[in-house]
């Protein structure tokens, strides 16, 4: 579906401290004071991102149709249109997004990247989160103790089984060793 002008300036106005201005008679987009993206320049069937040179490459790789150098070494440096037409919503964030992180302060634009932890892989150092109901169930009263005391407390991850749960093995203090299987969204890695 083809992207207008009101969803670039939608979808640029989201992102984080971002301030609409004009220049030159178009209106501009910034963060901390630096423009990242224009809007109905040469017409008002295109916008410009301020990208890298191989950025750049790379978007007009995957639609060249939407996506062109800005003429002259403005485009040469990475500047580049977007036929509004011709471009989807989806590639319209993907370059404004990617235009902000190269002009955004690096906190802010470390910040704005996705935050989602590595999965512990086997021999990691875990933290059991809970002793859920249906892990102590049906075991002898011993056996719920030890597991209660580890909640918290790193442990050593041997492994996934065939279903995708963690076995955590860990010892009591009288040298008892233990395994015991968890769903894996009731671990996290140990700091």
């Amino acid at each position: 579906m083809p992207s207008t002008p009101s969803d670039f300036r939608r979808i640029a106005l989201s992102l984080p401290e971002t301030e609409e201005r004009k220049h030159m008679n178009h209106p501009d987009f910034r963060v901390a004071g630096k423009i990242f993206a224009t809007l109905a320049y040469p017409n008002k069937q295109f916008a410009m991102v301020k990208l890298t040179p191989i950025q750049q490459e790379d978007f007009i790789k995957t639609n060249p149709a939407a996506f062109q150098p800005v003429n002259g070494a403005w485009g040469r440096k990475g500047c580049t249109h977007i036929l509004l037409a011709k471009a989807t919503k989806r590639s319209i964030k993907e370059a404004l997004l990617t235009a902000w992180r190269n002009h955004a302060p690096s906190d802010l634009a470390l910040k704005s990247l996705p935050t989602k932890a590595r999965r512990p892989v086997p021999g990691d150092r875990v933290i059991l989160l809970k002793a859920e109901r249906g892990l102590l169930k049906g075991l002898p009263r011993e056996d719920q103790d030890a597991i209660k005391a580890i909640v918290g407390i790193p442990v050593r991850l041997r492994t996934y089984d065939d279903d995708g749960r963690a076995e955590l093995e860990f010892r009591e203090k009288n040298g008892t060793g233990h395994f015991i299987y968890v769903r894996p969204e009731l671990i996290k890695r140990a700091p």
